[in-house]
């Protein structure tokens, strides 16, 4: 047998143990929310790490503790776009799914549309300072790339789903289509339209179903047929 003696957490330590791990939740979170409120403010460039701890109410070392700038900026990012810190992308998550077999080529654009606008009202400021980062630093440019590239894969999930409920606009195939919705739809531009244009969500949402059924569906639903 070992000499070791094995210890028994008690209940008063795994309260202490579970107590220091909601603290440290806590914040985490609150420096991650100061973070995304200063990003989208200032920018990323003009955000230092003290603002952040200012803005949290905690001491600069807890801010580095979270990571460097740079890390807590696509954290951030990726927190504020799906609206928790659940790892599981955003097309996969039940309100996409459900967009994505609403049933007539109009309700899936439509359904599709709403979610890209909450998520323009909730992450759009940040997003917009994501890629002003990447104007100006190489190896956030690269992680803004891979971003893109998954916004893109999102879309041709769209783009796929409008071609199993009916043919694609303009004789296109899935890439092509899924090309121009790329470069025509986003959350950043929603969010100029929001934010800066002051356009109601629903003036928004007609605007972006119009836009994208000029580009993408048939003028008829295979559904209608």
């Amino acid at each position: 047998m070992s000499g070791r003696v094995q210890v028994i957490p008690t209940g008063r330590q795994r309260y202490h143990s579970a107590l220091r791990q909601a603290q440290a939740r806590a914040t985490r979170a609150a420096v991650l929310d100061a973070a995304t409120r200063l990003f989208a403010i200032e920018g990323f460039v003009r955000t230092t790490m003290q603002a952040i701890a200012t803005e949290a109410g905690v001491a600069v070392e807890t801010v580095y503790a979270q990571g460097s700038k740079t890390a807590l900026l696509l954290t951030c990012v990726d927190r504020t776009l799906t609206g928790d810190d659940d790892d599981l992308p955003l097309i996969e998550r039940t309100p996409f799914v459900n967009a994505l077999t609403a049933g007539s080529q109009t309700e899936i654009v439509e359904a599709f549309v709403r979610l890209l606008i909450e998520i323009a009202e909730r992450a759009g400021g940040l997003l917009v300072a994501f890629e002003h980062a990447a104007a100006a630093d190489a190896k956030i440019a690269a992680l803004w790339e891979q971003a893109e590239q998954r916004r893109r894969q999102d879309y041709r999930r769209l783009v796929e789903a409008l071609a199993t409920a009916g043919p694609l606009g303009q004789g296109w195939g899935v890439e092509t289509a899924t090309d121009a919705l790329w470069a025509t739809v986003n959350p950043r531009l929603a969010h100029v339209m929001l934010h800066q244009l002051t356009w109601t969500p629903d003036r928004l949402l007609n605007w972006i179903v119009g836009a994208v059924a000029a580009i993408l569906p048939s003028t008829t639903d295979r559904s209608s047929r």
